[in-house]
């Protein structure tokens, strides 16, 4: 392997302007280079950024230094959702038929309408 320039790669992508990182992207590609600056050692940059090591090794396993835009946020939106389960056409004509029998009735003692107390 021959080494072309001493330049990072993609250095002229990035001179031109081609990669906008936001401000938390800049902000992990700081813990990145602080961390290979100070040999490789996490749990110093964690203390350092006040970030859990958790977090550290989550953003370190998806950095690319090909692709910068791999230190931006993910979506949290899901990648799929479960359709709705759809009640049968005569679901809610059944309820609706169902419901002027069990005013009728006291909760205790299913048969017995109201009708004795004068409710009814």
């Amino acid at each position: 392997m021959q080494i072309v320039s001493g330049k990072p790669p993609r250095s002229r992508y990035l001179e031109r302007g081609g990669a906008e990182l936001s401000r938390e992207a800049r902000k992990r590609l700081q813990w990145l280079d602080h961390y290979r600056a100070h040999g490789g050692n996490a749990a110093l940059t964690c203390r350092y950024f006040g970030i859990s090591r958790e977090a550290f090794y989550r953003w370190k396993r998806r950095y690319d230094p090909q692709q910068l835009s791999t230190l931006e946020d993910r979506s949290q939106r899901p990648h799929h959702c479960r359709l709705r389960s759809r009640l049968p056409t005569a679901g809610p004509v059944f309820i609706r038929a169902a419901a002027p029998l069990a005013q009728t009735q006291r909760p205790g003692r299913a048969g017995q309408p109201y009708s004795h107390r004068g409710i009814l």
